[in-house]
């Protein structure tokens, strides 16, 4: 019964421990908390977030710069989205087949991810437009054929007019 408490107490202390030791966020999740902030913000605090993300960028183009520069650009807001910038600064990471460290992954997922979300949201925009021409094309058509229906009324009552 002792050898039982005592491994009892050993799980217990053992679990206690594991639920202790933080785990060291890797910068690809830093990153989306970040992302996060920064979509509270004011938009003049998020123009400086996006320059100092850009002035990063310029003085030191590492990856993490890259993906953060790029993560602003794909914000879902009006103030700092630019999609076709987004994308040119994510593509390198999020197509690289190259992972060598964990970190090195982990941003290169967060790329994969966010350009992954700007492309869909570019091809739905694609997608909306054509359906909207095609909405316009269509109520041209029925204008077109109304008028000719009008047309044909008209000629019918002048007929019947002279007719009379």
């Amino acid at each position: 019964m002792s050898l039982r408490l005592a491994l009892c107490v050993l799980a217990a202390l053992a679990l206690a421990a594991c639920a202790v030791l933080p785990r060291p966020q890797s910068q690809a999740g830093e990153l989306v908390g970040y992302f996060a902030e920064v979509a509270r913000m004011a938009p003049a605090e998020q123009k400086k977030a996006l320059a100092q993300a850009a002035d990063d960028w310029a003085h030191g183009a590492t990856p993490l710069a890259r993906v953060r520069l790029g993560g602003l650009y794909a914000q879902p807001g009006g103030v700092l989205r630019d999609d076709a910038r987004a994308l040119a600064l994510l593509e390198p990471l999020a197509g690289s087949s190259k992972r060598d460290a964990d970190a090195d992954r982990d941003l290169a997922d967060l790329a994969w991810l966010l350009h992954a979300q700007v492309a869909e949201r570019q091809r739905l925009a694609r997608d909306d437009a054509k359906k909207q021409e095609a909405l316009r094309e269509q109520n041209e058509s029925i204008r077109e054929r109304l008028e000719a229906m009008k047309a044909i009324e008209r000629s019918i009552q002048r007929r019947e007019e002279r007719l009379r």
